[in-house]
């Protein structure tokens, strides 16, 4: 399987903005092959009351400050630009596994300790995923509707399963990353008081946005979250009051692109879903006998020409986006193990505005 699809480009510095919090609903139809027990694993791992902090980036991997509107005046008077936010996902499975629901809250900057914060999200979507030989967007019908492929350690990828390519104005795509091993700088050293080691994980999200003076497409912004697991689903809307929370994430280096992009990369496992010529998606047999090299080039594998944006982030993740033309986009999100052995990848590709591959796996480096 080739669980990565682009090779390294130049990476631009245009302006971007910050997403806001969102509470998504994912539904994926039934596909055939899955196996009980990763079914089962799948729902154990991701389910759950994660605590975290969240940064978002530019294009070019620089930091962004929180907007204004939600720091207090204070911070502005002595000086200080706040970048991270605190944060509590609430996540959980429905219909045999077949559904999950995450709501993310932002922590609101405080002065002082007041424990006082005001969570916001956005509405509540409900999306769906056809299985091969059903409509493309059963269930849900909309444009809205997003395409899930999921790993049994917890990990997914999330993105539309289809978009208007002349009115669609944001998309929005979400990469987890559960893998052990992962980068855990700066965490807490200390384990949970209930004992045992902490489980984290990372996210990625991309956020696009359309240039209406010409049609064409931007990177707004790219969120890096890591979350540690706190206990069972709740639905808990409460927030971590004063002396809570992690320590920032968003002056935090890059790792170095060459650590990321070069070498030798062989497939360890994964899930390859691809549209299906009746309909819908559908599993895929393994594309290759590794994982595809990163190093060199400007455009991305096969693009021809595309404009491709690459975006190096703290604990070992990355983003790189390729605009290929009208509803023609390639996007993918990765971390990098903090021993630099293994790499885990989320990619996914659209043509016509319709989803056409989505994948996700663990690449080892040859």
């Amino acid at each position: 399987m080739r669980s990565t699809a682009f090779t390294r480009a130049q990476r631009p510095s245009a302006p971007a903005g910050v997403a806001r919090p969102r509470t998504s609903v994912v539904r994926r139809a039934e596909r055939a092959g899955i196996a009980p027990a990763e079914q089962n694993a799948w729902t154990k791992f991701v389910e759950g009351e994660w605590e975290g902090v969240t940064a978002s980036f530019g294009p070019d991997g620089a930091p962004q400050p929180l907007p204004e509107r939600f720091v207090p005046d204070a911070y502005r008077e002595w000086g200080v630009e706040l970048f991270d936010w605190q944060t509590q996902c609430s996540a959980t499975t429905g219909a045999g596994g077949n559904e999950l629901r995450s709501t993310l809250r932002r922590l609101m900057p405080t002065v002082g300790c007041e424990a006082d914060a005001v969570a916001f999200t956005e509405d509540a979507t409900t999306s769906a995923t056809a299985a091969a030989g059903a409509p493309a967007a059963a269930a849900a019908g909309a444009a809205a509707s997003e395409a899930l492929a999921w790993l049994p350690d917890g990990s997914y990828s999330v993105g539309p399963a289809s978009f208007d390519p002349e009115e669609a104005s944001k998309l929005r795509f979400e990469s987890c990353f559960a893998m052990e091993g992962l980068s855990l700088e700066g965490a807490p050293a200390t384990p949970p008081a209930a004992g045992g080691a902490p489980r984290y994980r990372l996210k990625v999200a991309q956020v696009l946005a359309r240039n209406w003076a010409d049609g064409s497409w931007r990177v707004a912004s790219v969120e890096l979250h890591r979350e540690r697991y706190e206990g069972p689903f709740t639905g808990r809307k409460e927030l971590a009051g004063c002396g809570g929370g992690q320590p920032a994430i968003s002056k935090l280096a890059p790792t170095p692109p060459d650590q990321i992009f070069s070498g030798g990369w062989a497939a360890e496992g994964g899930v390859v879903l691809e549209a299906a010529p009746n309909g819908g998606l559908a599993p895929a047999p393994a594309a290759g006998s590794g994982g595809a090299p990163f190093g060199g080039g400007g455009a991305a594998a096969g693009g021809g020409g595309a404009a491709v944006v690459e975006t190096l982030l703290p604990l070992g993740a990355w983003s790189v986006v390729a605009f290929d033309g009208p509803g023609a986009l390639r996007v993918e999100a990765g971390a990098l193990s903090a021993d630099g052995a293994r790499r885990q990848v989320a990619s996914r590709s659209y043509a016509a505005g319709a989803v056409a591959r989505v994948a996700v796996g663990v690449d080892r480096r040859a």
